[in-house]
């Protein structure tokens, strides 16, 4: 017997399954171009990005109470190792803002 899901439910992880792909993506755009942007604009895109994270759990959450529709739970399957590797990615990001940064410090004096 398939589960019934409430609407509000299924209409909540898919934005929520949404925005994190649009993330990953933007993620991989900025960093294509990341040398390049100025410094308020890299501290923008990394706080950004650290919604990765909150809506990865989110999503999680919502499997283990089994509040997402199977279609959703596969999507969120394929994307989980975007995701994961998404997360390193903006560690390594951090680690070069903060050598731009330091760069531009030096520069300016």
């Amino acid at each position: 017997m398939s589960r019934v899901h409430k609407f509000s439910n299924v209409h909540y992880y898919e934005r929520q399954i949404r925005a994190l792909r649009s993330l990953v993506d933007r993620l991989v755009e900025s960093a294509q171009v990341w040398s390049q942007l100025p410094s308020h604009a890299r501290f923008g895109r990394l706080e950004n990005m650290g919604q990765l994270q909150t809506y990865f759990d989110h999503i999680r959450g919502g499997i283990e109470r089994g509040e997402l529709t199977s279609r959703q739970v596969q999507e969120f399957r394929n994307l989980k190792r975007l995701v994961k590797d998404a997360m390193g990615m903006v560690k390594v990001l951090k680690k070069l803002d903060a050598e731009l940064l330091e760069q531009e410090r030096r520069d300016s004096e």
